[in-house]
């Protein structure tokens, strides 16, 4: 392992990890920082043209840093910001927008539009619709004599969500950003999956599974082929809970309105839309509003 003491640049990559690159060095990844923090880091990996590290300290923190709601946000691979608050992760996002059409779109900036802020609304905790927690396979009860007892019953530990470092999972009770319902049927979800485990009623006892908790409309479904029903503007849309549908539904209006109006603003020869067509959209979320 290497320590590392270094001020940190203007960005963070998607995994909201950032980098001290600097001409003629390798770049050092770090979870949990700020652009232009101090902070000291632990090495643990190296790759061809960058390193992975742990945080380990922040010397000198940004004025945006801020106490994370949930306990587990340093090493839950489910928030990567919750450290930061919420104006500069907004700003962040806009600049990694900004960012890959400049690098890998090779948009020339100064000729392309320019990305505008990022929209958001006041529902900043509580507000996700779906969340898919896994567990991994789970231990087999032995006898005391070390036997197998039953190729059946087992025992389940951590359900939640990946590391932010690693493939192992974090055992998470409670999310604060999944919604209130989902969190109340969280807690009986994992007590039942633990319990089918221990009496040996899991459907593949030697593997482990994806749960799904998706909030329609204030109810949750578990079960990824019922269809379920989500009002976005006094229109019902109706899919199947395991389907795609974008999951924050307090900024569903504010995206419907957005592209709306936008696609329907006259063009600078007068000229108005005629058709509009929904492409990699899930269920059609624009369309129907828009018609």
């Amino acid at each position: 392992d290497e320590d590392l003491d270094e001020d940190l640049d203007e960005d963070l990559d998607e995994d909201g990890r950032g980098d001290d690159e600097n001409p003629g060095k390798w770049v050092v990844f770090v979870p949990n920082v700020i652009p232009g923090e101090v902070v000291k880091a632990r090495i643990y990996r190296n790759y061809a043209s960058y390193s992975d590290a742990d945080l380990v300290e922040v010397v000198s923190p940004s004025g945006d840093r801020v106490e994370p709601k949930c306990s587990l946000s340093s090493i839950c691979g489910g928030c990567q910001y919750q450290h930061i608050n919420i104006n500069r992760q907004r700003m962040m996002k806009r600049d990694q927008v900004q960012e890959l059409f400049e690098r890998n779109g090779g948009l020339d900036k100064d000729s392309f539009p320019a990305v505008l802020g990022t929209l958001g609304t006041d529902n900043v905790w509580n507000y996700r619709s779906k969340i898919t927690p896994h567990y991994e396979a789970p231990l087999k009860k032995r006898r005391r004599n070390q036997e197998v007892l039953s190729n059946v019953t087992c025992q389940i530990n951590e359900i939640g969500f990946k590391q932010k470092a690693s493939r192992r999972l974090v055992d998470v009770p409670y999310c604060h950003i999944a919604t209130e319902a989902i969190n109340d049927h969280l807690t009986r979800v994992r007590e039942d999956i633990r319990q089918d485990a221990l009496e040996g009623r899991l459907r593949r006892p030697s593997k482990g599974a994806t749960l799904l908790l998706r909030d329609s409309d204030g109810r949750v479904e578990t079960d990824n082929n019922v269809y379920v029903n989500t009002t976005v503007k006094d229109l019902v849309f109706r899919f199947k809970a395991g389907n795609f549908f974008q999951n924050n539904p307090s900024m569903l209006p504010v995206m419907v309105d957005l592209v709306v109006d936008a696609a329907t603003e006259p063009s600078p020869s007068g000229g108005k839309m005629t058709h509009l067509i929904d492409c990699y959209c899930g269920s059609g979320l624009f369309a129907p509003p828009a018609s």
